[in-house]
């Protein structure tokens, strides 16, 4: 709908240029750009090496082994897909792959997770360092550094 040329409630006239066409990464500073959008998948984008590694045909091999070992079944609270109940399991490394990245495909290194659980692992996790931090930072504070 238009209003003496203009478009209601887009302040521009009709049929104008936008002032930031042709402007390239005006965006990038904005909390929501996002480097590659899904929108985007296989069109000349960077990979992660998280998301190159997971791509990789030794770790399908390796998940698949962990998962067989495990009987397709989570580790932690015993869960398992039945018939008209699907549950969504993952492979777990158990030494983290970013600091330990020789165990990446050691079988002995993975367990299968249900997603809830796998979940609760990593927040645990991060709960974890986030209250090592505080601590530590409540112990440089007495101290007076």
């Amino acid at each position: 709908m238009t209003r003496g040329g203009y478009r209601i409630g887009s302040g521009r006239k009709k049929g104008s240029i936008p002032w930031n066409k042709g402007l390239k990464g005006y965006n990038q500073g904005h909390p929501n750009y996002r480097l590659n959008p899904p929108w985007n998948k296989g069109k000349g984008t960077k990979s992660s090496k998280n998301e190159l590694l997971r791509k990789n045909k030794e770790f399908m091999i390796w998940r698949r082994a962990v998962f067989e070992r495990d009987n397709y079944t989570c580790q932690r609270c015993g869960l398992r897909s039945k018939a008209g109940q699907r549950i969504i399991i993952h492979p777990h490394h158990i030494k983290e792959l970013a600091k330990f990245p020789e165990f990446a495909f050691e079988i002995n290194n993975g367990i299968t997770l249900c997603s809830e659980c796998h979940q609760e692992i990593h927040w645990k996790t991060k709960l974890l360092l986030t209250n090592q931090t505080a601590q530590k930072l409540n112990e440089l504070i007495k101290q007076g550094v």
